[in-house]
């Protein structure tokens, strides 16, 4: 779509010749074949000069050329050039004057705005050219005030300025279909959060696996990529997207990434990017503002589904330190035997018959312990490891070293309840990881936090609904409400057969 071009230009105020340079240009616009003439005039030309409020036919054009030259003694007079193509003319009537004068008073503000003018000091004349193939307004402004103004426009301004212009008239002539495109670009976002809820009826991982339209490797891979964002989440800061270290948003868009390249979402969002797409080229957008724009319309859908993805994360990392808690007094003791006792689990008979023993499923260990088979095997394996010497070395070498950190000369003791204790955390943490339970556990955070990121437009949706209709049974009559309340009284299944 081409729809309304723009071009801007002018004579530098150091050049001698500006002067009568701009009040030729001013007469060529006004005389020139195909322009639109005042009404009695030689000539056709309307604005805004000085000492003028609002915009008017302009009768003399010896006084236009005399202000012309005067201002371009002390100002930078730019040349514009507003087109239309043939399409749009003969759609929206743009041959004539009569329709031209008005949309150009209603819209030079953004010229001023864009050149950092203030309105009382925005000077202007215009002029309008009939042509066939695309009928234009060639335009002369100038900043009144005393303020003194580097006259250059940088090439990068300039199209951010150019990208201005065309939006603002194609809001005029686009206005409803930007709006009907920016409905169904909100649509399709709202529906990427909303499609799983019909794939995604319950959170019980055994019938999530069995679902045909995510796999179980594609589920598994969710799941361990949302265990690494547990894992690694930030240990300070906020858990906002806005304001996530660059390295972990990196993650966590890549996780959202693998979601929307779900053969049901991808579809969604091409069409998504495909909207933003159309909605530039309503606006007129060039190429690197249409790339700017989809780039900014996919960094929106981003941060919206990541501050959902975080807060699934952080109920993630609960759910991990509820079903694993840790004394924070044995932290140390714990890192400190951890290799060890892992070595020996991996090594150890009864782990083998525990691994057996133990459910596919993930269970709370508060279940596992109402088993008596599986809380023997529990109590027989801890203290196995708990008392081999290699363990009892390492954990009286750390108190030893806690005891000498302390610097209170007494004999470093063991506690050996709190080994115990911390052999048996490792044991269920290994467990764990051998079962699969992490990622089962991860797999079922998954499946609500997809439920949660993808139903939450469609909450909000709803509850502007509710709110909408509770404002609009305020605002009713008495008289509105007793026929409302008639109306629901009559409804209901008649039996008209007799």
């Amino acid at each position: 779509m081409n729809g309304v071009v723009f071009k801007q230009w002018y004579k530098s105020p150091n050049d001698k010749a500006a002067s009568v340079l701009n009040q030729k240009h001013l007469e060529y616009i006004a005389t020139r074949k195909g322009t639109i003439f005042n009404e009695g005039c030689g000539f056709g030309l309307w604005g805004r000069p000085p000492g003028e409020r609002i915009p008017e036919n302009i009768n003399s054009l010896w006084e236009a050329k005399k202000v012309v030259a005067e201002a371009s003694k002390e100002h930078t007079l730019y040349r514009v050039i507003i087109s239309v193509d043939k399409q749009l003319a003969e759609k929206f009537s743009l041959y004539t004057r009569d329709n031209w004068e008005p949309l150009i008073n209603s819209k030079i503000g953004v010229l001023a705005k864009e050149m950092n003018i203030e309105q009382k000091d925005f000077c202007w004349m215009a002029s309008m050219h009939y042509k066939k193939n695309h009928p234009h307004v060639h335009i002369v402004y100038w900043d009144n005030s005393n303020k003194p103004r580097n006259a250059h426009v940088t090439h990068e301004r300039f199209e951010i300025m150019a990208n201005n212009v065309r939006a603002a008239f194609n809001r005029e002539f686009f206005g409803q279909e930007i709006k009907d495109a920016q409905a169904e670009q909100k649509t399709q976002g709202d529906l990427l959060r909303k499609e799983l809820q019909g794939l995604l009826q319950e959170a019980d991982i055994p019938a999530a696996l069995d679902l045909d339209r995510i796999s179980e490797k594609k589920l598994g891979e969710l799941g361990q990529g949302l265990l690494a964002l547990a894992t690694h989440a930030p240990s300070r800061g906020s858990m906002r997207y806005k304001y996530l270290p660059p390295a972990y948003k990196k993650k966590v868009d890549a996780w959202i990434t693998k979601i929307l390249d779900l053969p049901q979402f991808s579809a969604v969002c091409k069409k998504y990017s495909a909207l933003t797409d159309q909605i530039s080229d309503l606006y007129g957008n060039d190429s690197a503002m249409k790339a700017a724009n989809r780039e900014k319309a996919m960094g929106k859908l981003y941060t919206n589904m990541g501050n959902e993805v975080l807060s699934l994360v952080k109920d993630t990392i609960k759910t991990m330190e509820c079903q694993f808690p840790l004394d924070e007094s044995v932290h140390e003791l714990k890192a400190a035997i951890e290799p060890a006792v892992v070595k020996l689990l991996k090594t150890h008979p009864l782990y083998s018959r525990w691994l057996s023993a133990l459910p596919v499923y993930s269970t709370p260990v508060s279940a596992l312990r109402k088993n008596k088979t599986l809380s023997a095997l529990e109590s027989a394996l801890t203290k196995e490891i708990a008392t081999d010497i290699r363990i009892r070395k390492r954990a009286a070498s750390y108190y030893k070293s806690a005891a000498a950190k302390d610097g209170n000369g007494k004999k470093a003791k063991t506690d050996y309840k709190a080994v115990y204790s911390t052999v048996n955390r490792i044991l269920h943490e290994q467990t764990a990881e051998d079962k699969g339970y992490r990622q089962q556990l991860c797999c079922n955070m998954v499946m609500r936090g997809l439920l949660r990121l993808f139903a939450v437009s469609g909450r909000r949706k709803n509850q502007q609904a509710a709110t909408l209709s509770a404002q609009r049974s305020r605002d009713m009559s008495k008289t509105a409400k007793k026929d409302l309340r008639k109306k629901r009284s009559q409804e209901g299944d008649w039996d008209m057969s007799l």
